[in-house]
């Protein structure tokens, strides 16, 4: 029987050596190669996630946009008279700008039925100072025309809604 209890008690002490190396945790150089893993992975996709804030921001500026040449338009098809609809979307073009990264404007109002609202971006955002995206719709056939990518300070409109 002692001899049993000896051999009983030397077993669970081989069981209690081989497990030891378990439990000891990661060496030096496996967490090292983790953390260089983990840095190169955040070094390609933090760009990538960088730009994708810019192309939320112009998302946002081309859907306002689109929101005010189709105001634009049904207020043409009131009374088909243009120097109406440049006074009536005055307050939702202060509204736009308000809230957003955006201030939107007016930049060319001729007595042609051709529509156009400028959105630049606030200074208040680095990453938009500057930027421009363009719109326009011929009010009286209803067609439109938006930037599909924000434009450098000083770029001519990408959009043509010429009758």
């Amino acid at each position: 029987m002692s001899n049993l209890n000896q051999q009983l008690k030397l077993a669970l002490l081989k069981r209690k050596k081989s497990g030891n190396s378990l439990e000891q945790g990661f060496t030096l150089v496996e967490l090292m190669v983790v953390i260089v893993i983990v840095g190169i992975l955040g070094a390609v996709a933090l760009p990538n996630f960088m730009s994708q804030t810019t192309k939320a921001k112009a998302t946002e500026a081309s859907a306002k946009t689109s929101k005010l040449l189709t105001e634009a338009a049904s207020e043409y098809q009131y009374d088909s008279v243009v120097a109406n609809v440049t006074t009536s979307m005055a307050t939702p073009i202060t509204t736009a700008s308000a809230a957003g990264k955006f201030t939107y404007s007016l930049p060319a109002v001729t007595e042609t039925t051709v529509f156009n609202v400028l959105a630049t971006g606030k200074a208040a955002d680095a990453s938009l100072a500057g930027q421009l995206l363009y719109g326009c719709v011929d009010l009286a056939t209803g067609i439109r025309d938006i930037s599909t990518r924000l434009l450098a300070a000083g770029t001519a409109s990408d959009v043509d809604c010429t009758p």
